[in-house]
């Protein structure tokens, strides 16, 4: 089992520090992880697979958001920034 070498920080502590960074980090098990920058490579896709989605679910109660959105993971406490977040219907969706 890995030591950890860093002060373990409660959801609360990650929320309030993310919320005054400069950069984002990612959140899991008390530990922080920064995020860097995507490649053209990779905005490119994530940018053709919005518009693919948004074409297929015009009609639908849908949202798509893009890249910035940070969402937690339930059960879990991880809180990520994935390259994409598709929601149908009526989400938990907190709002800072």
């Amino acid at each position: 089992m890995r030591q950890r070498t860093e002060p373990y920080l409660t959801p609360e502590d990650y929320l309030f520090l993310e919320r005054n960074a400069e950069t984002k980090s990612e959140y899991c098990d008390g530990e922080t992880f920064a995020m860097y920058g995507a490649s053209e490579a990779h905005n490119l896709i994530v940018a053709n697979l919005v518009m693919v989605l948004a074409r297929q679910l015009k009609l639908r109660p849908c949202k798509i958001y893009a890249s910035d959105m940070r969402v937690k993971v339930q059960p879990s406490d991880l809180y990520t920034y994935p390259d994409g977040v598709l929601i149908c219907g009526k989400a938990g969706v907190e709002y800072e």
